[in-house]
């Protein structure tokens, strides 16, 4: 469980409504993908606090989830709190220690809109290189940081983050998506912000026949992100074949930044055994799977590899037996998550 902060303001009285549904959706994303939601805490209207606050109670009621536990709101001296979650007072002798205290609690930050303050905000989360993720919907800072990330990335983020993955946030805010797709596409991208502790690297075989395959592990991923309040799992593929001599460094990358690999050794496949070593060279745990029947290669022999089933021309049986692995899979996931310091569970 992670905190996601979000910051904010309009100084348009007639954005107000959508900074309301804007901040209320954000709101609803970070609880509803296992966060906490923090923000400033107050009552003003044209500041995003009270709409993410609202949004994230809605599904606390909905989920059953104690508010102060999942709503986080620190308020600055003479501010009136809008009173949901748990409420804390700003500590610090200066305005730059108050704000900062507000950042350090934070993993990510989403920003909206934003004037001067949201700006001294920024700065300072900058200086301690939290995530900055902007939403260029209603101008102000998140716009002008947005235009920066389109120039370039701070060198903080994560290295296997890229402009385009913010350019697909661009792409829904410029499209006819709704503000609750806007919203799931900037939550998605903070969790991406903080994935070097639960990022999977899927290494297998590409082509239609391995669809199941990725359904299965993607669901397999979902089941433990419900499951398990702790830790919440990105997953990704990189869709596309490369010769294993030619594995670029990005691959590398976002190798050596996963906790786990999930390695399908269906096929004698050079570019999945080549990154199945290079992740176990450096120390990642490693998930082997394969399709029943497979013989593997002497060097995987002795290490546990989940096979499974996923072809069948009835398509109910074939969705019970994707869920089935799914299940097999996440339990496995989950008892890699408990091994003493990520130590690999082959």
């Amino acid at each position: 469980m992670r905190t996601i902060m979000i910051i904010g303001s309009i100084e348009d009285e007639s954005q107000r409504e959508s900074l309301e549904q804007l901040g209320s959706s954000l709101g609803q994303a970070i609880i509803e993908n296992g966060h906490i939601a923090l923000n400033g805490g107050t009552d003003l209207p044209l500041h995003v606090d009270k709409y993410v606050a609202n949004g994230a109670k809605e599904i606390c009621d909905i989920k059953n989830y104690q508010e102060s536990e999942r709503i986080i709101a620190v308020v600055r001296k003479g501010g009136t709190p809008h009173g949901i979650g748990k409420i804390l007072r700003a500590s610090g002798d200066t305005e730059n220690e108050k704000r900062m205290g507000l950042i350090q609690k934070a993993d990510a930050i989403i920003v909206v809109g934003g004037s001067s303050g949201t700006k001294e905000y920024l700065a300072l989360a900058e200086m301690v290189k939290k995530p900055i993720i902007p939403v260029p919907i209603l101008e102000g800072a998140a716009q002008e940081y947005w235009n920066r990330y389109s120039k370039g990335l701070p060198d903080y983020l994560p290295d296997f983050l890229k402009t385009e993955d913010f350019e697909d946030l661009n792409q829904v805010v410029q499209s006819d998506k709704t503000i609750n797709d806007i919203a799931e596409v900037a939550v998605d991208l903070a969790k991406k912000t903080f994935a070097e502790s639960n990022y999977i690297f899927i290494a297998m075989p590409f082509g239609k026949k391995y669809n199941n395959t990725l359904r299965a592990i993607e669901r397999a991923i979902d089941m433990v992100n419900d499951e398990v309040d702790e830790v919440q799992y990105v997953c990704e593929r990189i869709d596309k074949a490369q010769d294993v001599m030619k594995i670029n460094e990005e691959i590398e990358k976002r190798i050596k930044k996963a906790k786990i690999i999930i390695a399908d050794l269906s096929e004698s496949s050079a570019n999945v055994h080549y990154e199945l070593g290079l992740a176990r060279g450096q120390g990642i745990t490693a998930v082997p799977i394969a399709k029943i029947g497979t013989e593997l290669l002497f060097d995987n022999q002795n290490f546990r590899t989940e096979f499974y089933d996923l072809v069948d021309p009835d398509i109910n049986s074939l969705e019970k037996k994707i869920e089935d692995f799914a299940i097999k899979l996440k339990d496995r996931i989950k008892a890699v998550e408990m091994a003493v310091n990520g130590a690999t569970s082959d």
